[in-house]
């Protein structure tokens, strides 16, 4: 009797401890997976980021590209400008000085 009444006790008493056992699985496994739901999200957040910067690297990338080709062609035709100024001035000086020859020329 008192073996029975003891057996009877034991198994109450691991069927509540099971029961805990499941409960605890049960609500470490929800928390689990709210975690990894999180975790996914805050991942594929950042790839969209990692994603979205990328694009802005690359057009910040083409515009200084665009920027440096305009900076090249800027400064090629600065410097036609001016050979083509430094050649108009030898021009203005030569026929300044042909112009003080003549000048001498017909005061004589």
């Amino acid at each position: 009797m008192w073996q029975n009444a003891y057996d009877l006790a034991q198994e109450k008493h691991s069927g509540a401890i099971r029961q805990l056992v499941d409960e605890f699985t049960q609500r470490e496994m929800a928390i689990r997976d709210e975690l990894q739901s999180r975790a996914d999200t805050a991942i594929e957040h950042l790839r969209e980021d990692v994603e979205m910067q990328n694009e802005r690297l690359q057009m910040c990338e083409d515009q200084k590209r665009n920027a440096e080709a305009q900076e090249r062609e800027t400064k090629r035709q600065l410097a036609t400008v001016e050979d083509q100024n430094r050649r108009l001035q030898q021009e203005l000086n030569d026929a300044k000085r042909e112009l003080d020859g003549l000048t001498t020329e017909l005061s004589q």
